[in-house]
């Protein structure tokens, strides 16, 4: 038999190329070309099926990685997709500022839950059918929750369900997963990971539509569990961040890596105990590194100097931004005459300082 040598290993070259014996070298090779880039066909740009005031989050074809801590907010973004998924023509549901493209054609809406109880999942979506002003669900709509099954059973489960109800609906408008990594026993089996990782994105495919991939970050880390989710990342045309801050309760939407947009504005959303969901809160002002060495030294003034009719002493002002900062004092006297450049301090003849306006304009979102 022929051999073939490859660093410093010797392979049968048939190894290389193993045609079927009811097809030709030409077939196979005529069979790739569907594969092969053609500058005289066009491919038409994707149209977003999940946007961010015009920003692509997600399209057909593609996964998309939602992340987060537990608790930071990544349900409730979950359920602003599905309350926009659900809107009739002319409703404004509060889709958490998401721009979500409605399921005009009634194709299947699939929603997979594999961590929540049946009791919390139930509950869950029939908050979401009461903000999309529905009073059961669209026929389209199926959502299941797995968690009762092994881990082995649900990825031939979710591939029935895909080839059920797109024959049923006429195809798959969207996929979410709430909870990849519950279809992987083990989240550092690279050949696993990989293999699920593949079989999601064959899914989003085959059936022409986005896949919503929900995953947990490592505590106390914005990096994603395990190889299943630096596998997932890579693979996804877009990968989501949110984050919650704990002493305003708002979290935040962030791009981490976007493959079809430029950089994403931060949109932050709330938890409303009396409407008993998240809604909209605003758009978080991007700053610049200057904007926010202003802002801190800003807030610098307002701790040393709180009240704004007293005169203080240069001593008293630079220990004090010594103590608060833990600068030595050369650098904490170089950051008194910074407050004074700046505006922020006055020094008077008699070489006293006062505060002359407050940090109050502090940034905030709009």
């Amino acid at each position: 038999m022929e051999k073939f040598s490859m660093n410093s290993s010797t392979f049968p070259i048939t190894q290389l190329a193993q045609p079927q014996s009811r097809s030709t070298i030409e077939e196979h090779f005529a069979d790739l070309q569907k594969l092969r880039f053609d500058a005289t066909k066009p491919i038409k740009k994707p149209e977003a099926v999940i946007s961010i005031v015009g920003h692509t989050i997600s399209t057909r074809g593609n996964l998309t990685t939602l992340a987060g801590q537990a608790k930071a907010g990544k349900s409730g973004v979950l359920s602003g997709i599905l309350v926009g998924v659900m809107a009739r023509p002319g409703d404004t549901p509060d889709t958490l500022g998401l721009t979500i493209s409605p399921n005009l054609e009634g194709k299947c809406v699939l929603h997979i839950d594999g961590e929540q109880s049946r009791y919390d999942h139930y509950r869950g979506l029939m908050k979401v059918l009461q903000r999309a002003s529905r009073t059961t669900h669209p026929e389209w709509f199926h959502s299941y929750n797995l968690r009762e099954l092994e881990i082995h059973q649900r990825r031939a489960k979710l591939k029935f369900l895909c080839e059920h109800v797109a024959k049923l609906h006429g195809g798959i408008h969207l996929i979410i997963l709430d909870g990849g990594a519950d279809f992987v026993l083990d989240i550092n089996d690279q050949k696993e990971s990989n293999e699920v990782v593949k079989f999601f994105e064959t899914l989003a495919i085959e059936y022409e539509c986005p896949v919503v991939i929900v995953l947990h970050f490592n505590p106390n880390s914005e990096k994603t569990r395990g190889h299943f989710g630096s596998q997932l990342e890579r693979k996804s045309e877009s990968v989501i961040a949110v984050a919650k801050d704990n002493d305003s309760e708002i979290s935040t939407i962030e791009g981490k890596f976007l493959r079809n947009t430029g950089n994403l504005p931060n949109l932050q959303f709330r938890f409303d105990p009396e409407k008993g969901h998240h809604v909209y809160h605003a758009f978080k002002v991007k700053t610049t590194k200057a904007e926010n060495k202003e802002d801190a030294l800003r807030r610098l003034v307002d701790e040393i100097c709180p009240d704004l009719s007293r005169v203080y002493t240069y001593s008293e002002i630079w220990k004090s931004v010594e103590t608060a900062t833990g600068l030595r004092e050369a650098s904490a006297k170089n950051r008194v005459r910074e407050m004074v450049d700046k505006g922020h301090l006055l020094k008077d003849e008699e070489g006293g300082y006062r505060r002359i306006r407050s940090s109050s304009n502090s940034l905030k979102v709009a």
